[in-house]
């Protein structure tokens, strides 16, 4: 059996993603996450999901470009419309403010509305384990 190496899945779809009009940090980061998902096994959200996902930039229905913005804070909660920005720039954001308001008060928790599909859930729980959240 013949296998893609990862770095070359990975610029492969970044080259998608940029070809679409991404930008290239966005592109990177998107690329690794379904890069990743491929390489884990999660097939359902990885390679599969790229051309569908250039599609829905083409259509409008993501905006490369967006970033998420805050509606509402509760202290340990915020609320932020993700203003259809790539789901997975989104819950990266919303992941890392939720580890910065947990390690300030001992517990945070983002909610992220008007967002696309930001692919398997578990790449972004890796994020609060790395800092031992």
């Amino acid at each position: 059996m013949t296998r893609i190496q990862f770095e070359e899945m990975k610029a492969t779809i970044k080259q998608a993603f940029l070809n679409a009009g991404m930008p290239e940090e966005r592109a990177d980061t998107c690329a690794r996450i379904h890069t990743e998902s491929s390489r884990d096994g999660v097939y359902s959200h990885g390679l599969n999901r790229v051309e569908r996902f250039v599609e829905y930039i083409g259509k409008g229905w993501v905006d490369v470009n967006a970033v998420p913005m805050l509606e509402l804070n509760l202290g340990t909660m915020e609320v932020y419309n993700g203003n259809l920005a790539p789901g997975i720039t989104n819950a990266i954001f919303a992941m890392n403010r939720a580890t910065e308001i947990a390690e300030q008060n001992g517990m945070g928790m983002v909610s992220l509305n008007n967002t696309t599909h930001w692919m398997r859930g578990g790449a972004y729980g890796w994020q609060a384990a790395e800092k031992d959240l």
